[in-house]
């Protein structure tokens, strides 16, 4: 997936578009997204899109439905958090 060109542009597709159905397409998305966020490439890439980050506070901070803002949380968490030093 993150190999292929339109891969990760598409899974942000569907994350990010509200013409997608919520629950079955951009929670699924997002949980895509949230493992992604272990390869550090594609880490970096999520970390510098403003418009996935802006919609990822949204959801976190506003979204009626907890598995949103409990994944939303989650990514910007991985995103966000400075490494840890020994």
């Amino acid at each position: 997936l993150v190999d292929h060109a339109d891969g990760l542009p598409l899974l942000l597709r569907c994350a990010m578009e509200t013409q997608f159905h919520g629950t079955r397409i951009q929670l699924h998305s997002l949980k895509i997204l949230m493992s992604l966020t272990f390869i550090d490439e594609v880490k970096k890439s999520l970390g510098t899109n403003e418009n996935l980050l802006h919609l990822l506070r949204q959801l976190a901070s506003s979204s009626d439905n907890p598995k949103f803002q409990n994944i939303a949380d989650g990514i910007l968490w991985r995103l966000t958090a400075k490494p840890e030093s020994v």
